[in-house]
């Protein structure tokens, strides 16, 4: 069951890496190239990216801090129950 958790697990922090890159990042230099033909100057390109700088601070601020943390301890790195159990039947 655990294996099984950390599979969803891998799964969701990919599919949101890749989405956000579909979503922020592959538009962006239609809205940066839109927004200098819009209004000439290049500072409203400087505020667009400034307001993605925003966004990305503020998602990240709710993470947990693993700073100074030992993550071996965490119950998500250890081997699943029926790897152990295979390789002790075997008698390997």
């Amino acid at each position: 069951m655990a294996a099984k958790r950390r599979s969803i697990d891998f799964f969701r922090i990919l599919l949101g890496f890749h989405l956000a890159s579909i979503i922020a990042g592959g538009p962006a230099p239609l809205i940066a190239t839109a927004l200098l033909a819009w209004t000439g100057s290049g500072y409203s390109v400087a505020l667009y990216v400034l307001l993605s700088c925003v966004i990305s601070i503020a998602a990240t601020i709710p993470l947990p801090d693993y700073t100074n943390r030992d993550i071996s301890e965490q119950p998500s790195y250890e081997p699943p129950e029926s790897a152990v159990l295979a390789e002790a039947s075997s008698g390997g």
